[in-house]
């Protein structure tokens, strides 16, 4: 079996973009309060390009991050309307001194190209790659079980194998 390779992120910019819509449609305090949260998800976001540029040395703690980083991302989309998502300025109430959408471009290269880039400013694009990671990590990691062990060692394999057949039901 063969495991399948990283997709590889170009770096964002989570920061400008998220402060900018804070600082057009939230009081003051609130926007200390939310600089903070962004500082963070800037930081998770650094981690994954650190992670999947890097070497990879541990795939189960690499998973364990991906599954926290797109969970990071599900509740971002479902807090921030970002350039990608159908969301009327009516239905925020947004005014014309207020932001209308986050607009982060997330570009990814092709796994099977490298070369080719794809660009979404919608988080649908970052979570798939993220996902895709996740099943990749997983067919790695099944590929690491060494076939001299038996039984117990085929079992493992599996079970890598259908975890990553599993993350793109």
């Amino acid at each position: 079996m063969l495991g399948l390779q990283s997709m590889v992120p170009e770096p964002v910019d989570f920061y400008t973009p998220l402060i900018k819509f804070i600082q057009g449609n939230y009081t003051k305090d609130e926007i200390q309060v939310g600089q903070k949260a962004v500082e963070e998800v800037q930081a998770v976001r650094n981690r994954v390009y650190q992670m999947l540029t890097g070497p990879d040395i541990n795939y189960m703690e690499h998973i364990e991050y991906l599954r926290s980083y797109y969970n990071t991302l599900t509740n971002l989309s479902n807090r921030f309307p970002f350039s990608g998502q159908s969301q009327s300025s009516s239905f925020l109430g947004i005014g014309k001194n207020k932001v209308a959408s986050v607009k982060v471009p997330f570009i990814w290269h092709s796994v099977f190209r490298p070369k080719n880039k794809y660009t979404d400013y919608d988080t649908i694009l970052e979570k798939a790659a993220v996902l895709f990671n996740i099943a990749g990590f997983y067919s790695r990691q099944g590929t690491k079980i060494k076939q001299t062990e038996k039984e117990e060692g085929l079992k493992d394999a599996m079970t890598h194998f259908a975890s990553a057949a599993g993350v793109f039901e």
